[in-house]
């Protein structure tokens, strides 16, 4: 029976920016990413502080982390790069690829002085057993990469049919044939995968003054 107690307490050096377990059901590993570059594992939740275990070669915020139940790599947003990572012993993993840059879009609107306009990734899922990988960049697009050959390749790119190009939170349907987004502005929007027009949207009203729910 759930009595809400603490379980266990994690301090970190720096604020957290990402967590995810990992969904293999035979072992009980919660990773974690910070502000400052911080790559770690939780795996006996019997120390207070996770030490890094994820070797990257890159220090940069951790944006998001997605790991894939059946080859158990990981993949990990740092800025906009995005590396996978394999495990090489107990606890330790190395990148072995990092997924190129997208091309700049052609922007539709003058950048704002008063938002981000780095492009991000901050989103991302594993799909078809692990043979492609979606990302989500924040200014940019949702693209579907096939990353089990050396090189890696552009399946599919949906390029948000909103101006400023800003996407939020990024869900795709368990039959891997649709998405939704938020576009952080007016609402959610559903695109067929492959397709840069959305077939249906779902609209909300909110005030300017408040934050725009992901």
């Amino acid at each position: 029976m759930s009595l809400g107690k603490t379980l266990h307490c994690i301090t970190t050096r720096c604020p957290i920016t990402s967590l995810a377990w990992d969904p293999s059901e035979w072992r009980r590993r919660l990773f974690v990413g910070g502000a400052d570059g911080l790559l770690a594992i939780m795996e006996n939740f019997k120390e207070q502080e996770p030490i890094d275990a994820i070797l990257t070669g890159v220090k940069a915020p951790v944006y998001a982390i997605a790991i894939d139940p059946y080859t158990g790599h990981i993949a990990i947003a740092l800025r906009s790069e995005v590396h996978i990572a394999k495990e090489l012993e107990n606890c330790r993993y190395a990148t072995f690829k990092i997924l190129p840059i997208p091309p700049e879009l052609p922007s539709p609107q003058k950048p704002s002085k008063t938002l981000d306009n780095c492009v991000r990734t901050h989103v991302l899922t594993f799909k078809n057993c692990g043979r492609e990988l979606v990302a989500t960049y924040l200014n940019h697009s949702i693209v579907c990469w096939h990353i089990k050959n050396e090189s890696s390749v552009q399946r599919w790119c949906i390029s948000p049919i909103h101006g400023h190009q800003l996407i939020g939170h990024v869900a795709l349907s368990p039959d891997e044939s649709s998405v939704l987004l938020s576009n952080l502005s007016d609402g959610l929007d559903l695109y067929t995968v492959g397709q840069n027009h959305p077939q249906q949207s779902y609209k909300f009203s909110h005030s300017r003054k408040a934050n725009v729910p992901v």
